[in-house]
């Protein structure tokens, strides 16, 4: 018997094909925060190698309908939009890959 926050006894068994959906709708969102890959190569590889029945998959959201989602999660992460011409740039987007210098020379300071 499960109790749910001390309300309600629960004696069915568990969903598993809930819990499978949501552990691969978790597994694309941690994908999407951590890596840079586009949206629906995640989506793609994680219902690739997800472990579901195909059932299951049937329901899942598409490609598109999840896009929305995981876009939108993206976007938070990422910094706002100035609101002048001066602003600082986070240090994150001053290097590229091999740790060098993007921006070496800002014309719009130039004298």
């Amino acid at each position: 018997v499960y109790i749910c926050g001390g309300k309600t006894n629960h004696d069915h068994q568990p969903n598993s094909d809930l819990i499978q959906t949501k552990r691969l709708r978790q597994d694309m969102k941690q994908r999407d925060l951590n890596e840079l890959t586009p949206i629906g190569a995640i989506y793609e590889e994680e219902t690739a190698k997800a472990s579901v029945d195909r059932t299951i998959l049937a329901a899942f959201p598409t490609n598109q309908e999840i896009h929305h989602a995981l876009f939108a999660t993206r976007r938070k992460l990422e910094p706002p939009f100035p609101s002048s011409y001066s602003f600082g740039i986070p240090d994150l987007y001053k290097l590229i890959i091999n740790k060098e210098r993007f921006l070496l020379f800002d014309e719009s300071r130039a004298d």
